[in-house]
């Protein structure tokens, strides 16, 4: 039976799969673990820790050769993420409390948060991190296994990968998909998809050094989209992760503001490759089946509004080793039993998911005049305090609702969607 494998280079060794570092284990039985993990993220690593610390056998397949690479975030993540327990605390770069958000037409607006409230963190120690966590809590990780299938059956459910490019079989009797952005297992079970995808593209590059992050409401990706540059220190020299999230065209996009940046002396020579993905910015219609949990980017669960997915890629990782757990405890697999992965987390990200995703529609109604005409209301002290209020870095849908039924804000929004205020009606939502 395959067991943990270096995630420093390809998956090779083997070692048996009842030799567990901690006492109490459970013990693989008939050949099968008690629970499978596709894809070696944040979630997949998170929920494996939890299960591996519970007792449960636990097995987690990565595609990459390596954990943490490539790194498929900018890696700003709200503080109160690291308070969760077994999250790495020492991959930490920089603590911005400090944003400027720049307008179409170049009106700059500047937001001080709290102190300490948010911080870039080396995203592919971060992973690495929790990887350590979860090997020391008892689970095997193997990399360069792609998966290549996945079989629900009566006793169990089976994944066919290649591992090291050779063809296995990996039982379990639960099966967490925390695969990313990538839907072939979720369509195969009837789950659907996410019903909003944006584009990103980003790299790190040499910077000036700075203690504000920027966002850039570009002509060229704005009203959907923005640009990024977060600045943050690496072994002593200024570097800053630069990025996008467009429609279309991101990579494109992204190397037009590179340009744009160099011209003004922000940045300078690229320190990294270009990374581009998708980004879904709504849930799937379902996240359960028997057998099966989807968890983090692979059920939808981020942040509409910024693409942002840490932080609820910890958190559904949480409940769903939870909801295994109990599973596991009951014997009982079946689509209804694991139900109630579901109802946690809509109870805890409905109303957020459902307000964000409704702001993200919105904005692409919106123009580039609209959003300069937004900035200079904030400019003019309009909605600052409501701002001051209201924002939480992780929690969105307070400040939108707030910020909708502003008067100054609904009155650029409905200048706008005059022709569209029957639909823009039946879907305001309530404070």
């Amino acid at each position: 039976m395959m067991g943990p494998v270096d995630d420093s280079g390809p998956a090779t060794s083997e070692s048996s799969p009842d030799s567990s570092p901690r006492g109490g284990a459970r013990r693989v039985k008939h050949g099968r673990r008690d629970v499978v993990v596709v894809g070696g993220g944040p979630a997949g690593l998170y929920a494996a820790q939890h299960l591996a610390r519970w007792g449960a056998t636990v097995h987690v397949l990565e595609e990459h050769e390596r954990i943490g690479e490539p790194a498929h975030c900018t890696g700003i993540l709200g503080t109160e993420a690291l308070a969760l327990p077994g999250v790495p605390q020492d991959t930490v770069l920089g603590r911005p409390s400090v944003a400027r958000f720049l307008s179409p037409a170049g009106h700059r607006l500047v937001y001080a948060g709290p102190e300490g409230d948010v911080c870039v963190i080396d995203r592919g120690a971060f992973d690495r991190g929790l990887a350590q966590a979860a090997r020391r809590a008892g689970a095997e990780i193997t990399t360069s296994a792609r998966v290549m299938g996945l079989a629900v059956e009566r006793e169990g459910v089976t994944v066919h990968a290649r591992i090291a490019g050779e063809p296995r079989a990996v039982r379990a009797e639960v099966c967490l998909l925390a695969c990313g952005a990538t839907y072939q297992f979720q369509r195969e079970l009837g789950w659907g998809m996410p019903a909003l995808f944006l584009g990103s593209a980003q790299t790190e590059v040499a910077a000036i050094a700075d203690e504000a992050l920027s966002v850039f409401l570009r002509s060229d990706v704005a009203p959907a989209g923005f640009g990024w540059l977060v600045p943050f220190a690496r072994g002593g020299d200024p570097r800053a992760k630069v990025g996008v999230m467009a429609p279309v065209g991101a990579r494109r996009i992204l190397g037009r503001f590179l340009a744009d940046l160099r011209a003004t002396g922000q940045v300078s020579r690229p320190r990294g490759p270009v990374v581009a993905r998708l980004l879904p910015l709504a849930p799937l219609t379902r996240t359960y089946g028997e057998r099966v949990l989807a968890v983090g980017d692979a059920a939808g669960l981020v942040k509409p509004t910024t693409g942002g997915g840490i932080y609820y890629s910890l958190l559904s990782a949480r409940w769903a080793a939870d909801h295994t757990r109990a599973a596991l405890e009951r014997g009982h697999f079946s689509a209804s039993a694991l139900a109630s992965y579901e109802e946690t987390w809509r109870a805890h990200l409905g109303l957020e998911l459902k307000v964000g995703l409704w702001f993200r529609r919105l904005a692409r109604w919106l123009t580039p005049s609209d959003l300069d005409a937004l900035t200079r209301l904030a400019l003019s002290d309009g909605l600052m305090p409501l701002v001051r209020a209201a924002a939480r870095f992780n929690w969105h849908h307070e400040l939108i609702l707030r910020a909708m039924w502003h008067p100054g804000v609904l009155q650029i929004v409905f200048r706008r969607l005059l022709g569209r205020a029957s639909t823009l009606g039946a879907v305001l939502p309530t404070p």
